[in-house]
């Protein structure tokens, strides 16, 4: 190895007592598999005995103080980007608590993706997706680093370690770094082939997760079958959760779909996360679940996620079922929810319950 390809980084904050060795690729222009193989041929020249690491990073549109991966307020802790280079990023995680996300400009960012190895390089152990400014922890072994890659080679890449993989731990690694990569296009069909396939149910309700965190059209309709035909409870489950995560009209009308008309067991899961949309029109159609459906355990989910809507919302819907609703446990279960509500008028609509 030359000196040129082998930075050692030494740890900014006094915590960090030992140095960490990287070696960087000399060669940007080379393609992410030819990048690769220089890669293997460096682990085994230099014999990392305990292990390495071998990274690389696409980049990604983002929010400007969102992150992928951890990040600890402690400052004893280096991010990715420090151990890589040797400095502080331009952008410290501090600065994102001083912000209001919710409008927040999108950026472009790079997100790494390391695999481990141990000293056999036989096949990778894990993998960790993060921004260079999140923090991790490389467990003082070397890490190889091969720069930026564009994200079509990238994707190919993963797709083919994930055929190869040998265990479901790192499968659902996997699905993760296929659902970070900006190609919707080639995301959602990647993605889909796993939750349809013949994988472990854990991989598949992994890929259904990051389906629903695509919010896309054609991962909606994916979600939305696999939450009614599914072979597995688990997997149906997870697909409802997918589906509320969809920032979407139409995810909503999904989710009153499965709620009215779904699989036994999928329309309860249904109603709770029609809750946490706390839409106006998620609002209606839980009111009408309370008053209109046949199963009684359906319109007890309706009212309990009735009761988790904002107070303006909710305290109003569950105060008219207090009063009206024509089956007596359904008002029951109106009247204590109401009795966990700080909201005044929660209150005063239980002293008149009282009162008759």
């Amino acid at each position: 190895m030359t000196l040129a390809s082998l930075v050692l980084v030494l740890a900014l904050s006094p915590a960090a007592l030992r140095a960490q060795r990287v070696a960087h690729h000399p060669q940007p222009s080379e393609t992410l598999n030819q990048k690769w193989q220089w890669a293997e041929q460096q682990a085994r020249q230099d014999d990392y005995r305990r292990g390495y690491w071998i990274g690389y990073s696409i980049e990604r549109l983002m929010g400007e103080y969102s992150f992928i991966g951890s990040w600890s307020s402690r400052g004893n802790r280096m991010t990715l980007h420090e151990l890589l280079y040797g400095e502080k990023p331009e952008f410290d995680m501090r600065d994102r608590r001083d912000h209001d996300r919710t409008s927040e400009r999108q950026v472009v960012k790079e997100v790494a993706l390391l695999f481990e190895y141990t000293a056999d390089g036989e096949a990778a152990r894990r993998i960790r997706v993060t921004n260079l400014s999140g923090h991790v922890d490389v467990d003082g072994r070397p890490v190889i680093w091969l720069g930026l890659s564009e994200d079509d080679e990238s994707l190919d890449f993963v797709q083919q370690q994930y055929r190869t993989a040998r265990t479901d731990d790192l499968k659902e690694d996997l699905v993760m770094a296929v659902s970070i990569h900006d190609l919707p296009d080639r995301v959602v069909p990647i993605l889909t082939d796993i939750l349809t396939g013949n994988d472990d149910d854990d991989v598949r309700k992994s890929a259904a997760f990051w389906l629903g965190q695509q919010g896309d059209p054609a991962a909606l309709d994916v979600l939305r079958r696999t939450a009614r035909d599914d072979r597995s409870h688990e997997v149906r489950k997870q697909a409802v959760f997918g589906i509320s995560q969809i920032d979407r009209d139409d995810a909503v009308e999904a989710l009153i779909d499965l709620a009215r008309n779904g699989p036994s067991d999928i329309r309860k899961e249904s109603v709770f996360w029609l809750g946490q949309k706390a839409s106006e029109r998620a609002i209606e159609a839980l009111g009408d679940m309370v008053q209109d459906d046949s199963d009684s355990e359906v319109q007890k989910q309706a009212v309990f996620a009735i009761s988790q809507l904002p107070a303006a919302q909710g305290v109003p819907l569950l105060i008219e079922i207090a009063h009206t609703h024509p089956r007596a446990k359904i008002r029951k279960d109106a009247i204590f929810w109401l009795g966990q509500s700080e909201d005044p008028r929660a209150l005063e609509a239980l002293i008149e319950l009282a009162r008759g």
